[in-house]
């Protein structure tokens, strides 16, 4: 018991707990255990009980989605792995297609309508796992085989389908301006059919990969949801119908502090976006992608742990949708073994380990909280800037 702790048991003052801290460093200074993040958000040993007296920001359900990347580049091998996804529990696939931003190398090759139902034919797009698309640039090409081939069974209001249209992670003189526009036409014109999307993706997982620091990547993400929103309202879409059009994507890594703090901060600040454009908050859908940037080429294995590390963070950050990499996604193309652990982790840490049953776990945490408030002022910061 600390010092100043009375015998009756009284709380303990910061005082006490930093004496506490020093003992336990013979002698040593409290401040050598002090740091800080790459966007100067202080990461210390002690920090005080926090009192919440905002809106607890979290998805908008309990239970999180886990998500399995689709992205052998045979249609009929890919179709595999989508059918031992969706065998194996997964909520939802992503489709990555060759020239995507995040194909790293890989990618699969939908040509024709006719490899699009070859890779989906063991999928029920209204009840089975929802598909996600993640495009390249010539996204109109991209995704008419997908639409061909799900409507040919499906009334476009009743598939699950988000076509992951990404205005910004290529490299264009204008900065994606023309892309922006045409893609925003391409999604009225997805809107008026009857898709329900979401249409785009803000997705800051390659300026991540590239370096970006948290408040930075949430701030990249935020701007371009901004963005797609004016777009999108211009192309003839309500202004909530423009929010809602876009997933935002971020990556989550080994850091559980500041994964938790990022994920949490995103709401926050989406929050106030939504609050400044008169639209409801849950608009906002928050998904999340294992980090590349972490990933072991040498030695694999020790992905295992980091991955479980990153969907743990984004999770109990209240990210809506968790996407594992499999842990040899890095050295080379992931066998189905890879594929299989990686999603059972996410199933694991959601139903057996419980994970999902409290909203907001790390609510009035004092470490939690204070780099939450830390990256939410570094963020809008940034996102004011660009």
């Amino acid at each position: 018991m600390p010092a100043d702790a009375g015998s009756h048991g009284e709380t303990p003052g910061r005082a006490a707990w930093d004496a506490l801290a020093a003992s336990a460093l013979n002698g040593g200074d409290i401040k050598s255990l002090e740091s800080a993040s790459a966007d100067g958000v202080p990461l210390g040993p002690i920090f005080e009980r926090v009192t919440v007296d905002r809106p607890r920001a979290w998805r908008a359900a309990m239970r999180w989605e886990t998500c399995e990347r689709i992205d052998e580049p045979d249609p009929a091998r890919a179709s595999d792995d989508l059918r031992a996804a969706a065998a194996g529990g997964a909520d939802a696939v992503e489709i990555v297609l060759v020239g995507a931003p995040r194909a790293y190398g890989l990618g699969v090759s939908l040509d024709s309508a006719t490899d699009a139902r070859t890779t989906i034919a063991a999928v029920d797009a209204a009840r089975g796992p929802a598909i996600a698309l993640s495009t390249g640039e010539d996204f109109v090409r991209d995704a008419a085989p997908l639409v061909a081939a799900v409507s040919r069974d499906l009334p476009p209001s009743v598939a699950r389908v988000a076509f992951g249209l990404d205005p910004f992670n290529f490299a264009d003189a204008d900065g994606g301006a023309a892309r922006l526009v045409a893609q925003a036409r391409f999604a009225r014109r997805l809107a008026d059919e009857g898709w329900r999307g979401p249409y785009f993706v803000a997705d800051s997982a390659p300026a991540h990969e590239a370096g970006a620091s948290e408040a930075q990547e949430i701030a990249f993400a935020l701007a371009a949801v901004v963005e797609i929103a004016r777009a999108a309202e211009e192309a003839g879409l309500s202004r909530p119908r423009s929010f809602e059009a876009t997933a935002v994507h971020l990556a989550a890594d080994a850091d559980v502090v500041l994964g938790v703090a990022k994920f949490r901060a995103v709401r926050l600040c989406a929050a106030r976006i939504a609050e400044l454009s008169d639209v409801s908050a849950a608009a906002f859908r928050i998904e999340a992608q294992a980090s590349r940037r972490m990933a072991a080429k040498a030695d694999p294995h020790a992905n295992l742990l980091r991955v479980a590390l990153a969907i743990a963070a984004a999770a109990l950050g209240g990210a809506d949708r968790v996407t594992p990499l499999p842990f040899t996604q890095a050295p080379g193309d992931p066998d189905a073994f890879a594929r299989r652990v990686a999603r059972n982790a996410s199933i694991v840490l959601r139903d057996e380990c419980f994970l999902a049953r409290v909203a907001d776990p790390a609510a009035g945490a004092g470490a939690f909280e204070a780099a939450t408030l830390g990256l939410c002022e570094a963020a809008w910061a940034e996102f004011r800037a660009i």
